[in-house]
C-alpha cells in the first residue's frame, strides 16, 4: 500500500480519535467517536453539551484530533512507532438539518449503531473539522506532512 492508501485505512477504520483542544486557557484532551468524508476530507463529531470538549470547541475552534493502530502486545517497539494521523483543524458546528442533507448522519448511522438513540438527545451536536494541516506517521523514519483536499500530497519528513 502506499502511504496515501495506509492513510486512508487508518481514517476508514478507526473508531475513535484523540480530540486536543483548549479548555479555559490550558490544554485538554478527550476521547471521540468521529465519522469522515473523502472529496475533501471532513471529519464529523457528534458531541455532547455536558463533555467538557463541547464549550471549550464552542469556545475556540481551533482543535486538533489524533488517530492511530493499536500498539502490538508482542511488539515492544510498537508504542514508538505506530502508524497515526495527527491533524490541526478548524471546528464548525452543524445543523442536524444540514447534518442530515450533507449525508453526515447517514455515515454516523452506518459506522455506530448507537447514532439513533443519541441523535434523540437534545445536548449532542455535530461538528465538522477541516483539516489545516497534518502528519501522518508510518513508523521509524517514515513521517510525512500532508497536504490536499485529501492529505493525498505527502511531503517526506527527515533522513531516510
Amino acid at each position: 500500500m502506499t502511504p496515501h492508501e495506509t492513510l486512508q485505512s487508518l481514517v476508514g477504520e478507526s473508531l475513535v480519535a484523540s480530540l486536543a483542544v483548549i479548555d479555559q486557557g490550558e490544554p485538554a484532551v478527550s476521547l471521540v467517536a468521529f465519522a469522515h468524508e473523502w472529496g475533501p476530507l471532513r471529519l464529523h463529531l457528534f458531541v455532547s453539551d455536558l463533555s467538557a470538549h463541547t464549550p471549550a470547541l464552542r469556545a475556540n475552534l481551533r482543535c486538533s484530533l489524533m488517530m492511530h493502530k493499536s500498539p502490538a502486545a508482542d511488539d515492544p517497539n510498537s508504542n514508538h512507532a505506530l502508524t497515526r494521523l495527527i491533524v490541526r483543524a478548524d471546528a464548525t458546528f452543524v445543523s442536524r438539518d444540514a447534518a442530515k442533507e450533507r449525508g453526515v448522519l447517514d455515515r454516523w448511522r452506518a459506522k455506530y449503531a448507537i447514532t439513533d438513540m443519541l441523535a434523540g438527545l437534545s445536548d449532542f451536536h455535530f461538528v465538522e473539522l477541516v483539516p489545516v494541516e497534518a502528519t501522518f506517521v508510518m513508523g521509524f523514519g517514515r513521517a510525512y506532512k500532508c497536504a490536499g483536499a485529501d492529505l493525498e500530497r505527502m511531503e517526506h519528513q527527515g533522513k531516510r
